[in-house]
């Protein structure tokens, strides 16, 4: 393994494991599409008034964008340049520490 890592190859089955994630990934968003036609023409329930529309989710990811963007730049006037990056960096390897952890 760590000479294949050196020589700057890819690991074994490295493609097959992306084309099978590429197929499930492909496969689940066609899933959702069919069982929500199904509860549609079954139970006559529209799960499209329960999800915000597509206007209001950018607008939604938008403002989520700008106010991380203005707490990181205002994090690095108050806290200045270095300190500022470490509590960043923290906090995202917390959330992703936190993510692996739910994911068990």
């Amino acid at each position: 393994m760590v000479m294949i890592r050196m020589a700057g190859l890819r690991p074994r089955f490295d493609q097959l494991k992306l084309l099978i994630n590429g197929v499930l990934v492909a496969a689940l968003f066609v899933a959702v599409i069919a069982l929500n036609d199904f509860i549609s023409a079954k139970y006559r329930i529209n799960l499209g008034k329960y999800v915000p529309s597509r206007e209001a989710f950018s607008f939604y990811f938008w403002i989520t964008g700008v106010c991380l963007a203005a707490a990181y730049f205002l994090a690095r006037v108050l806290l200045g340049v270095d300190r500022a990056d470490d509590l960043f960096a923290n906090a995202v390897e917390r959330a992703v520490h936190i993510y692996k952890r739910s994911r068990k």
